[in-house]
């Protein structure tokens, strides 16, 4: 099992935010162990569009270390959403309503919605649904769960997908569709006893016309099936900076796998300068281990940023900063 400095490729600066020079290199940290349609939705659809090449990796999602993936990443399928006031939020997830599957959303200033045990409301039955998005803005898509956005809610919202089995085991047997293929509910419920979800979606929506570029993440944790599975995902990263960058898999077979991007990469544990370098999982998670990594769950601090990945070019309208709720109070993110 290695830590992986993977490079990427540079795309055109956003408009809309700060653009100091890039003083730091932008590093994406892979951890792995080796043994047509009109698409209105962002989440696993836009990592396995029509025509993907590869495998589906499934989406990890844990609440406790039984099931965290490296070290102390625990990683609850969280992501986060920018939306505005009169805005609708779309939510759906292919684990909805199986064992404890269902979705928690937190808005700026606390207010907490989930998504309950519905077996319909917010459940993503195939791939069909799955890449024509929610039904209330495209026929033939799911029935989503939504909120319109209050006054007192227009910012960032955290977004958590739980899946039908949080606290288990990561799992290793199961047999991935490939990326393209088509799948239903059979496949989630193939995995039900496990921590993983087949397919998710968050849409972000005005007067019926969807905002693309609103979702990101701070870590993606995922479960490739097999040793020979291969990921073609990709992520828009955008820097503090305000510089945008693509990544994609690109065909690796990181079977169990976590994908984040920081400013430093792999870092030397006494100094904690960037060693720019691939190196053994041991030398990171050990006691004895010489190397170390800022990991992704938690705030930046003054010199380790983790880096926001979106599923579509980040949109050009997003605000500097924005509230977003982080433990049991409102903070600001820019």
């Amino acid at each position: 099992m290695r830590l992986e400095n993977v490079s990427v490729q540079q795309l055109p600066e956003m408009q809309n935010v700060s653009m100091r020079k890039l003083l730091t290199l932008c590093s994406i940290v892979l951890f792995a162990l080796f043994p047509t349609v009109c698409c209105l939705a962002e989440g696993s659809k836009d990592m396995y569009p029509s025509g993907a090449q590869g495998n589906r990796a499934y989406m990890t999602s844990s609440s406790t270390n039984t099931s965290a993936l490296i070290g102390n990443i625990i990683n609850p399928g969280r992501m986060f959403v920018y939306a505005k006031a009169g805005e609708v939020i779309y939510i759906g997830s292919s684990a909805q309503g199986i064992g404890s599957g269902t979705t928690r959303l937190i808005a700026p200033n606390g207010a907490v919605y989930t998504t309950g045990t519905s077996v319909t409301t917010g459940r993503i039955n195939s791939r069909a649904e799955e890449l024509a998005g929610p039904a209330a803005l495209t026929a033939g898509g799911y029935s989503a769960y939504n909120r319109t956005v209050l006054a007192a809610e227009e910012g960032i919202w955290t977004v958590e997908f739980t899946p039908p089995n949080p606290s288990s085991a990561l799992g290793t047997g199961y047999t991935p569709p490939a990326a393209n293929a088509n799948w239903t509910t059979a496949n989630q419920t193939a995995v039900s006893t496990l921590a993983l979800i087949v397919a998710w979606d968050i849409t972000v929506a005005s007067a019926g016309v969807q905002k693309p570029g609103r979702v990101y993440l701070n870590i993606f944790t995922a479960n490739a099936g097999t040793a020979s599975s291969a990921f073609y995902g990709k992520f828009n990263i955008l820097t503090k900076d305000g510089f945008t960058y693509t990544a994609t898999g690109n065909g690796i077979q990181p079977f169990l796998f976590a994908f984040f991007v920081n400013n430093k990469g792999t870092r030397d544990k006494a100094t904690g300068v960037p060693v720019y370098k691939s190196v053994d999982l041991v030398q990171v998670t050990s006691a004895g281990g010489a190397y170390s990594f800022h990991n992704p769950t938690l705030p930046d601090d003054a010199t380790n940023i983790t880096q926001k990945m979106f599923y579509n070019p980040p949109d050009n309208t997003l605000p500097a900063t924005a509230p977003v709720w982080v433990g049991t109070a409102a903070a600001s993110t820019g």
